[in-house]
């Protein structure tokens, strides 16, 4: 939306700036308009606010303004957080916010009524797992999106916390699920186990000392859960919903990703940082050749891969690395492709990397690559296979399966992020 009103007087040949409302024109510098309505009788009403992605703003509203004459304007009302689109229907107006807020007035120059939605502000999704209950997608405020038939009719599974959840894995008959508050320095991170991934279903295990797990890893030989993300150590357990033991990192890098198999484990961040364990409690640091930052992790035919972003120059370029020595030695895979890989996930005997791009790269051995072109813009952080495909998670609530063909499907409302996103 604009940060101010212009109104034209003859018939759009020229413009200028209204002049707002004093309780108005002092917040203006955060205040984004984005709807505006006319009836013939009563004037011009336009609705906006300032929201909390706002820079500088702390404390969000919703600014509803009116005129006869498109000249004289009067604040209507002052509500919280931000409404982004108002209409005129039979019995009054209503004006819509972005997050779940209604606002409804019956008259041009009456008081308007919050109305209660139950709908809340989509967020990203940035782990995805899949069992035999349900197929999972995890993400910004605490949000569990759940279908049981692994294709549609998502729902929304109350996990009773509001922390950012970045991953997510089935194993050992359970889902477990990891994440934080999202910021660089100490905090809490929590750990989420359900047997069924539905509502009020889950244990929590919180962690002192990480602010944010990034990835959860489970190696069926060696029966154990690892996890990491900020902070100077790595955690396992045998069983999730239990105690953790932590081990010091062999170097202080953020940990973005992990995948295990073959009775390896291996954790990829930050600087081109791969570690390597073969029990998950023991670690070393492998030379990757790359300083770039590695964000997604697979494993399968027999071989890890690895995959980031490299931005150098200002030249991207999609980073790929291959192990066929269970993570002990690493090649650069020569990619022609810009998408910043944000997951990776083999099914059907191929790979495929998700990210920033409307393609879905391919690939049989990790080394050669083709580029699918799929309809979707935004930006795919997670993905996973179910017994149906594959299905991908992304930005604002971005949800598609990966059949025949890709399709896109309805999702529900979910619980806005608290605190900024990371990238």
């Amino acid at each position: 939306g604009a940060r101010r009103v212009y109104v034209s007087t003859d018939s759009g040949a020229t413009w200028s700036n209204a002049t707002l409302p004093s309780e108005v024109a002092a917040a203006n510098l955060g205040i984004d308009w984005g709807g505006i309505t006319a009836d013939a009788t009563d004037g011009f009403l336009v609705a906006g606010g300032s929201f909390p992605t706002t820079a500088g703003v702390t404390n969000p509203r919703a600014y509803v303004i009116r005129s006869s004459d498109a000249t004289t304007w009067e604040l209507s009302t002052a509500n919280s957080p931000g409404l982004g689109a108002i209409t005129r229907g039979p019995d009054g107006y209503v004006a819509v916010g972005v997050v779940g807020q209604i606002s409804r007035t019956t008259t041009f120059g009456g008081a308007w009524t919050s109305l209660a939605t139950g709908f809340v502000m989509p967020g990203d999704f940035f782990g995805a797992a899949s069992g035999p209950a349900a197929t999972i997608l995890v993400g910004a405020g605490g949000n569990v999106l759940r279908s049981a038939n692994h294709v549609d009719g998502w729902t929304v599974a109350t996990t009773g916390t509001t922390l950012r959840l970045q991953s997510a894995v089935y194993a050992d008959n359970k889902y477990v699920v990891v994440g934080g508050n999202n910021n660089a320095g100490a905090g809490v991170a929590s750990i989420l186990t359900s047997a069924t991934a539905e509502s009020n279903s889950w244990t929590k295990v919180d962690l002192t000392g990480p602010s944010l797990l990034n990835t959860v890893v489970h190696e069926a030989s060696r029966a154990r859960f690892v996890t990491a993300g900020f902070g100077n150590q790595i955690y396992s357990a045998t069983d999730p919903a239990g105690t953790w033991t932590a081990v010091a990192k062999p170097a202080d890098q953020a940990i973005n990703a992990g995948a295990a198999g073959a009775g390896i484990y291996i954790l990829a961040g930050d600087n081109g940082t791969i570690f390597r364990s073969t029990n998950g409690t023991t670690w070393s640091a492998v030379v990757s050749g790359t300083t770039q930052q590695l964000l997604a992790a697979a494993f399968g035919a027999g071989r890890f891969v690895v995959a980031g972003f490299n931005n150098s120059n200002n030249q991207p370029r999609s980073v790929i690395l291959t192990s066929t020595d269970g993570g002990q030695t690493w090649q650069a895979v020569d990619v022609p492709y810009t998408m910043s890989i944000r997951s990776l996930v083999f099914s059907d005997g191929r790979f495929r990397a998700f990210g920033g791009t409307a393609s879905i790269l391919t690939s049989l051995d990790g080394v050669v690559w083709t580029a699918d072109t799929s309809q979707f813009a935004g930006l795919f952080r997670a993905a996973a296979r179910t017994p149906h495909g594959l299905v991908a998670g992304g930005t604002s609530g971005m949800v598609a399966t990966l059949e025949a063909p890709t399709a896109t499907v309805a999702v529900p409302t979910l619980v806005a992020e608290v605190g900024a996103a990371a990238g």
